[in-house]
Parts: structure tokens; sequence; C-alpha cells
């Protein structure tokens, strides 16, 4: 999401789903900062006191105009 929509009404956020190698690929429209968060989840395998495991990332960038 772009620099100050966190806490927006309308956050402009954009949601991608990973290829099956994990990948993702995203051309920012605006130049400026962006927040990106990476979650995942999936069935505890082996695990008596969880059903699911879970985990994010949180990565801040800035994009520039050439």
């Amino acid at each position: 999401m772009p620099d100050g929509a966190r806490y927006r009404n309308n956050p402009e956020v954009v949601k991608l789903t990973s290829n099956n190698k994990g990948e993702i690929t995203f051309t920012p429209t605006q130049a400026g900062r962006y927040l990106l968060i990476a979650q995942y989840q999936q069935n505890a395998k082996n695990k008596a006191l969880a059903d699911k495991e879970q985990g994010a990332v949180f990565l801040t960038f800035e994009v520039q105009l050439q």
C-alpha cells in the first residue's frame, strides 16, 4: 500500500498471490513509500497443541521516479 494510506478508510491495498515458487510481481503506479506485508498459513503437522502455523513479514520500500 502506498505511503499515508494505512489508516485511511480506503487503504489502496493490492492483494497478490505468489506463484508455485513463492514469487510475486508488482509494478507500483506512483512514486513514494510502500508497505509490503507477506503472510502465510498452513496446517500444522504433528503438532498436538496447534491446528495451523502462520507467519508474516513486513517490508517498507521507496519507489522513485526515473
